[in-house]
């Protein structure tokens, strides 16, 4: 610069010297330091003396060193210098553009979008698109979208410029730097796909760019969040998926309250979270297998593994900070120690050593009996933790020198962590591996002697449900773990334990009703009884029943049969019905009546043949009456074994007057072709019946039958109908059909007939 003669302010503004300065300050006490090497250097050349003697009046402008001059020496009164931007220059035309393009490439296009902000020149736009979308600029299109990034205005118009076929072809590179045009553009999101997506943040989180402060990448992911929110769930799943991992990275972010609001307001967060954490539960038990496979344990091995351990907790401590998940997952250094003695044990070729195990953890294998020690905490975990029967026995031989090896013993002596629940789960545990020495073990050793029943019942229920475990280990463990029980809440637990039996009923039911009949009294037993029934459990309420006297189920039952009607449950009205011998003739021809008035078929085909023996005369008769009410042809086959005796005659009688009543023609027209029993009394009640209670269609069908009806009958209907205001059967009445004797008798007597009514003088008059 100075030999082309440029002044030494230009060349100090141009900010070379200040940006080299400022790089390398911190060697300048070094003997090695590049900015003496530079003062001495340009000491050399005569025509740089005058620029030393600039650069010395002008400070370093750098915090703590503002007493250094540009040329590293200590000074007083230095100057600031602010460095100098100079614009460029040039004639706006294709031509000139071309050229440019072509002599600097990259740079150009950078000062040109930049020029192209302050300008905004319609022909230079247009120019800068059109070789923004040519395929030879792909390559360095990532590039340019970089430099622009902290000039929104410039992205802005690269953005809007940017071709639906240029949008694809990057889409297809999985070019990453398109996340930084969606906020200007939102179009560009329509474009990306899920692989995309997942080989973006794949190839992110491999770099180290991904240790950086995500400062200007989480800002665009949230765009792509809420834009995929509401439109693509399974592709916003993907980017709150990586927005986590991004929060596992830098734990600062979990602070943001915007940000977890946000993130909250997902429908699948807490699925999501649930998902990281069992990813990072298994990448924790993937690496202390691995570690523990390929090397001896010891002090550096469990280093290691507690290293991977603490990042582990870090990690699972934000998503608790996010969600409301459960951190049960090796949450303490003890249930650590434990999964890498149990991943030990079950290591068959190298056999478990209790006393190196301790050593490499680092902890002192001292006992006292007034306070309790590391070592005492940590055999105590691995009591309570491990199935291996032999280790439990070497841990019991060592733990008894200072206290009683039982539950009782143990949490008074401070290890609180032995909880009911917990000794519920191992007890489990040991069930369903069928480990039945462990649970021997276990049981005696740590006995829950004072624990609620609802806490031991899940062990019960296990216990008596497996269809693998025999009755006769059933009962053996039941009884040790009855007798177990402290006495004041040993009959409610026995009741308890009845009740899982016999729900699941299971033939361990026998077991209690011979050995705990105390505590098994009468009201418990019913209100079971009545819950098993309820639930259709009718093989052990066969059970129970079998076991109470007919005096004391007999409430229950006819309270049961009542609800199962109500319900019209059948399977419960059939298991009931066995039990008839119990209910009263009262009660059972009530039901039957209210069964025969609700036209329920089943049901009734149910009683008709369950209880045919027990229906008296009297309600069957009352039985056919009622079906008058209904279109219920069945219940008439139902009866039929009735309706072959001569005392019903009087109640199907009654049943077609009363279907005459009601306007059931259906019935009355099968009383009368299947029974004949249908006389011109019994006709003359029905036409009455009928027109007395206004029904238009009884009428009409007794008109039809071959019987005919009396004058007396057919004027007091006329005046009844005349009185009632029934116009419709007034008018039936007196209108001429085939049935011409009857309307002429009706038109000679009925002084109520309306002169509208009467006929033209010239329609002949048949007369009887």
């Amino acid at each position: 610069l100075l030999e082309c003669q440029a002044t030494d302010e230009t060349t100090l503004a141009s900010a070379l010297l200040p940006d080299f300065v400022q790089y390398n300050i911190w060697q300048l006490e070094s003997s090695m330091s590049p900015i003496k090497k530079l003062h001495t250097l340009l000491q050399a050349f005569n025509i740089a003396h005058g620029f030393i003697h600039q650069a010395q009046k002008i400070a370093c402008n750098m915090a703590s060193f503002e007493q250094y001059s540009l040329m590293g020496t200590k000074e007083t009164a230095l100057e600031t210098l602010k460095p100098c931007i100079i614009a460029l220059d040039f004639t706006v035309n294709n031509l000139n553009f071309n050229h440019l393009y072509h002599l600097f490439d990259a740079e150009f296009l950078y000062h040109a979008w930049l020029w192209q902000t302050q300008h905004t020149d319609k022909k230079w736009g247009k120019w800068l698109k059109r070789v923004l979308n040519i395929d030879a600029n792909l390559i360095k299109l990532p590039g340019l979208i970089a430099r622009l990034a902290e000039h929104p205005s410039a992205l802005n118009q690269i953005a809007q410029s940017l071709e639906f076929s240029t949008i694809k072809k990057l889409v297809a590179q999985n070019n990453a730097d398109l996340f930084t045009l969606i906020t200007y553009r939102q179009d560009i999101l329509s474009f990306i796909t899920p692989v995309f997506l997942a080989q973006y943040f794949k190839k992110y989180f491999a770099c180290s760019s991904a240790d950086e402060a995500p400062y200007r990448t989480l800002p665009q992911w949230l765009a792509l969040f809420t834009f995929y929110q509401h439109t693509h769930i399974d592709l916003a799943y993907i980017v709150h998926q990586n927005i986590i991992e991004l929060l596992l990275k830098h734990a600062y972010l979990s602070s943001d309250l915007a940000l977890l609001e946000m993130m909250d307001g997902f429908v699948d967060h807490e699925k999501c979270v649930q998902e990281k954490y069992e990813t990072l539960c298994q990448s924790l038990t993937q690496d202390i297998n691995n570690l523990l496979s390929t090397q001896e344990f010891d002090a550096l091995v469990y280093a290691a593994i507690y290293d991977k351990w603490q990042d582990f907790i870090s990690k699972t401590e934000i998503l608790a900070s996010i969600s409301e998940i459960s951190l049960c997952f090796l949450s303490t250094p003890e249930s650590l120690y434990s999964k890498i003695a149990d991943t030990l044990i079950q290591q068959a070729y190298n056999p478990f050593n209790l006393k190196n195990f301790v050593e490499s953890l680092g902890i002192t294998p001292v006992l006292h009996a007034q306070e309790i020690t590391a070592y005492e905490g940590l055999l105590v975990h691995l009591l309570v933790h491990l199935d291996d029967l032999k280790i439990l026995e070497q841990i019991q031989q060592i733990l008894s020198t200072v206290s009683h090896i039982d539950f009782n013993a143990l949490q008074s002596r401070g290890h609180t962590h032995l909880n009911a629940r917990m000794l519920s789960l191992r007890l489990n545990n040991a069930i369903n591996a069928q480990k039945w020495q462990l649970f021997d073990f276990l049981v005696n050793n740590i006995s829950p002697r004072s624990i609620h029943a609802s806490v031991i019942s899940p062990v019960i229920t296990n216990m008596i449900t497996d269809p693998h475990i025999s009755a006769i280990l059933q009962i053996k463990f039941v009884k040790l773990l009855i007798n177990l029980t402290e006495d004041p809440v040993k009959d409610k637990f026995i009741k308890h334990l009845f009740s899982i039996a016999a729900h699941h009923q299971t033939d361990i039911m026998h077991f209690f009703l011979q050995e705990h009949q105390h505590q098994l009294n009468t009201p418990f037993l019913s209100k079971l009884l009545k819950q098993l029934i309820h639930h259709e459990m009718f093989m052990s309420a066969q059970k129970i029943i079998d076991y109470l006297t007919e005096a004391k189920i007999k409430h229950v039952i006819s309270s049961q049969i009542k609800r199962a009607l109500d319900d019209n449950h059948q399977e419960k009205i059939i298991f009931l019905l066995q039990f008839k011998h119990l209910l009263t003739i009262k009660f059972i021809e009530k039901q039957f009546l209210h069964m025969v008035t609700t036209n329920h078929l089943d049901i009734i085909r149910i009683f008709c043949r369950e209880l045919s023996s027990m229906l008296r005369a009297k309600i069957v008769k009352e039985a056919f009456v009622n079906i008058a009410r209904s279109q219920q042809l069945e219940i008439f086959d139902l009866l039929k074994p009735y309706l072959c005796s001569k005392q019903y005659k009087e109640a199907l009688q009654k049943a077609f007057i009363k279907a005459a009543q009601y306007g059931n023609t259906l019935i009355m027209s099968y009383i009368y072709n299947h029974h004949t029993i249908v006389n011109t009394h019994i006709y003359n009640q029905a036409f009455k019946a009928a027109v007395n209670a206004g029904i238009l269609a009884s009428v009409k069908y007794l008109d039809t039958l071959e019987l005919a009806i009396s004058r007396t009958t057919r004027c007091r209907a006329l005046k009844v109908a005349e009185h009632k205001g029934f116009r419709d059967i007034l008018c039936y009445l007196n209108d001429p059909s085939p049935q011409t004797y009857c309307r002429a008798s009706a038109r000679m007597f009925n002084p109520y007939l309306p002169q509208s009514a009467k006929k033209d003088s010239s329609t002949p008059t048949h007369h009887p």
